[in-house]
């Protein structure tokens, strides 16, 4: 099975104006790095794809364990404390994340899993932001 998660980081577009244009570009690169630093496992994938989104794809993982890595991608950004008292989640920048897993036998459906995923990012984020959720929830 492969895992794929998506991030977003929560109220990114308030933070850049609250902080400006070049703090904002140091926070990303943090998170990158952050994210690069936490998914390291063999084959474990990690891309920004999208101003304020990020990507990682985890092979070899099945539902249960994406579930534990996707907590894990929330868990990354909201430790690193970046103060954000406008946030409307917390006192600090946090991230929400989407899910899905694809079994070996539907691993050519990789547009639809990228879809899935997004939308359990998307019910994350209706649901409150600074959580995760699987595209078993959003459905």
């Amino acid at each position: 099975p492969v895992s794929i998660l998506i991030g977003e980081l929560d109220f990114f577009e308030q933070y850049a104006q609250a902080n400006g244009d070049g703090r904002s570009l140091e926070v990303l690169q943090s998170v990158a790095s952050n994210l690069n630093e936490t998914f390291r496992r063999a084959g474990d994938l990690v891309a920004r794809v999208g101003d304020t989104r990020f990507a990682v794809i985890l092979p070899e993982a099945d539902a249960q364990t994406g579930q534990r890595f996707a907590e894990r991608l929330r868990k990354c950004v909201y430790d690193m404390c970046l103060p954000f008292p406008a946030s409307e989640a917390a006192d600090r920048l946090t991230m929400s994340g989407g899910l899905t897993t694809l079994p070996p036998t539907r691993l050519h459906e990789r547009r639809e899993a990228v879809t899935r995923a997004v939308s359990a990012l998307q019910h994350a984020q209706s649901s409150g932001y600074n959580r995760v959720a699987s595209a078993a929830d959003a459905a």
